[in-house]
């Protein structure tokens, strides 16, 4: 039998192994991936090697344009595969406000179809929003919620989660320009903080910036839900 390498940690295209299958198969072994779009495969060695799979089946379905369902590139479909990303990816910049603090996808979710069957279509101007901030994504604690709502479900988070001295935390002011970014207003992000609206503004514009953050590429940033 040939050494086996270990491929764990190594990206090829859109995967990253994440571990060794648990899964047999005769010939070469399996291993477990993460996709860029948040879902997930398993992949016989030789194939990730050679190049031949390179993501969790995404790519095929971006190379035909609205394949199956029809919602490729939509708001919702880009809706549905943030939140997989930012729940199931570690590599995600947004995974410390979500999969790193144990928000789940709920299984049904895994499909498009059903996430959309369950949510409908993305109003223009709202985004996908938990109503309870500690509960996971699933049909009975989602809705689409304009930058006011989501502005109030953060409140609670903030007031359970404010830093005790005065110093303001590299992640508040994170979650600030998150807030700004997705459309909340200064009085209304100053609401959440319980601070003054041009401390706000202040922080925003010319506060230190986390070598994670990617707001000044990325044009649809989901509130930390």
């Amino acid at each position: 039998m040939g050494h086996l390498v270990n491929l764990s940690g190594q990206k090829f295209g859109r995967l990253t192994v994440v571990q060794k299958s648990e899964q047999k198969q005769i010939s070469g072994a399996l291993w477990d991936c993460a996709c860029e779009c948040g879902g997930k495969a398993t992949v016989n060695s030789l194939k990730l090697r050679t190049g031949h799979t390179g993501s969790c089946g995404c790519l095929k379905v971006e190379a035909v344009p609205n394949l199956r369902h029809g919602h490729s590139g939509t708001r919702t479909h880009r809706s549905w595969k943030e939140m997989r990303q930012r729940c199931l990816n570690p590599k995600s910049d947004k995974w410390q406000w979500y999969g790193g603090r144990g928000i789940t996808v709920c299984k049904e979710w895994d499909s498009f179809e059903q996430f959309l069957l369950d949510m409908g279509e993305r109003p223009i101007g709202m985004t996908l929003d938990r109503i309870d901030s500690d509960g996971g994504y699933k049909k009975d604690n989602c809705r689409w919620a304009n930058p006011k709502q989501q502005a109030e479900t953060n409140r609670g988070i903030f007031k359970k989660n404010r830093v005790a001295n005065n110093k303001t935390s590299q992640e508040v002011i994170d979650q600030m320009r998150l807030m700004r970014h997705q459309g909340a207003k200064l009085k209304e992000i100053a609401a959440v903080f319980n601070k003054d609206v041009s401390v706000v503004s202040g922080l925003i514009k010319h506060g230190p910036r986390s070598s994670r953050s990617s707001l000044h590429v990325n044009s649809e940033i989901p509130l930390c839900r």
